[in-house]
C-alpha cells in the first residue's frame, strides 16, 4: 500500500475539491446509515487517506472553547487491519500537541475504546450504544513516547528532531493553503 497519501483539510480550503473527494460519505445511502452524524463545519478539520485519487479512510475533529474533540473515524472495510485508523490518530494527536486541551471522543465500538484507553483516555460517561472518553491534555501521549512515534508514522520529524510541515495543496497538486500532504510516507516504505 505504498501508494497513499494522507491530506489535511482546514481552515480556507477549497470546499468543492473537498466535497468531490469526500461527497459520498455524505450522501451515500450505505455511508450515512454506518455514520448518521457525519457533518461538515467551517471549523472541522479532516485527515484523509486517498489511494490512487479515492478516499479510503479519514478522520476528523472540532476544536471547541477548552477542549478538542475527536469526531469521526472511518476506514473502508477493504483496507482495516492495515494501520490507516492508527495514522489518521496519529495525525490527530500530532495536530493538536501543542494546544495542551483536553481531547474527548465517544464511540460505539469496543476495540476502539480499547485503543482510546490504551492511549491514556478514560471512559467518564456510557450510554446504552457509546462510550464518552476524555484525556487532559497532550502529557499521556508525550510520556509514553507516542509523540515522537506519530511524528514517525507521518514522516514529518526533521533529523535534528524538530516537525516539519507537510507541504501544502489545494487537491490539484498545486501549492497552496488549506490542504496538507505528505507523500514522502511511500517513498520511505511508511504505512499511512
Amino acid at each position: 500500500m505504498s501508494d497513499l497519501h494522507m491530506r489535511r483539510y482546514d481552515g480556507s480550503y477549497d470546499r468543492g475539491a473537498f466535497y468531490a473527494k469526500m461527497g459520498r460519505f455524505f450522501a451515500e445511502e450505505p455511508y450515512s446509515r454506518q455514520m448518521p452524524y457525519l457533518r461538515n463545519k467551517p471549523e472541522k478539520v479532516w485527515f484523509t487517506v486517498e489511494r490512487d485519487g479515492e478516499v479510503i479512510a479519514f478522520s476528523s475533529l472540532d476544536v471547541k472553547a477548552g477542549y478538542v474533540e475527536f469526531t469521526t473515524e472511518y476506514v473502508e472495510s477493504r483496507y482495516r487491519r492495515k494501520g490507516l485508523f492508527r495514522a489518521l490518530t496519529e495525525a490527530r494527536f500530532l495536530y493538536c500537541r501543542d494546544m495542551k486541551l483536553p481531547i474527548r471522543t465517544s464511540t460505539s465500538i469496543g476495540f476502539i475504546r480499547d485503543y482510546y484507553v490504551r492511549r491514556g483516555f478514560e471512559v467518564y460517561r456510557e450510554t446504552k450504544n457509546y462510550w464518552f472518553l476524555r484525556r487532559d491534555g497532550q502529557e499521556a501521549a508525550d510520556e509514553k513516547g507516542k509523540g515522537a512515534y506519530a511524528s514517525r508514522q507521518l514522516g514529518t520529524r526533521r533529523p535534528d528532531g524538530t516537525d516539519q510541515a507537510a507541504p501544502r495543496t489545494d487537491g490539484t497538486g498545486r501549492e497552496g493553503p488549506g490542504v496538507e500532504q505528505d507523500p514522502r510516507r511511500a517513498e520511505q516504505g511508511l504505512p499511512v
